[in-house]
């Protein structure tokens, strides 16, 4: 696919990961003005009983017809972990579990880049970082969970 990129940064609370695909030919650095303008950017990021938690810049999608049944199916169950397990004031109980979240999270990212593909820039945000309390640093969760 040409026009395919991927990014990473962390901000403070949160960690984003991007990837986009385009159809269009990429010229010098990137791709061409009409490909960044068409292109849909949405996210993948936890949040209390929203089911299937895929966003965009006007807030949660509907992703009935969005995404394949199945790959709708892995994301409600990502998210039911989610509210069963995730404490709003404590987080994580343990680290196994943030870190165990946090690949889930990874392999569902790169599955709703491919199913979306052409057009899209498919995001991911991590806030979810806390382990009884204490923030984890972005780079400890990374770093084990490879």
């Amino acid at each position: 696919m040409s026009g395919h990129g991927r990014y990473e940064s962390s901000h403070g609370d949160e960690v984003f990961f991007a990837t986009s695909f385009s159809g269009h030919t990429s010229r010098g650095n990137g791709e061409d003005a009409s490909a960044v303008r068409q292109r849909r950017r949405v996210w993948l990021s936890s949040e209390y009983g929203t089911g299937v938690p895929i966003w965009d810049d006007d807030g949660l999608c509907d992703a009935d017809g969005l995404i394949s049944k199945t790959l709708e199916q892995e994301i409600v169950a990502w998210s039911e972990t989610f509210d069963e397990l995730y404490d709003p004031e404590s987080g994580w109980p343990n680290i196994a579990m943030l870190r165990a979240h946090y690949a889930t999270a990874l392999r569902l990212h790169q599955r709703l880049a491919a199913e979306l593909a052409d057009g899209w820039e498919v995001g991911f945000r991590f806030w979810e970082r806390n382990v009884r309390g204490v923030e984890v640093p972005p780079a400890s969760i990374a770093a084990e969970s490879s």
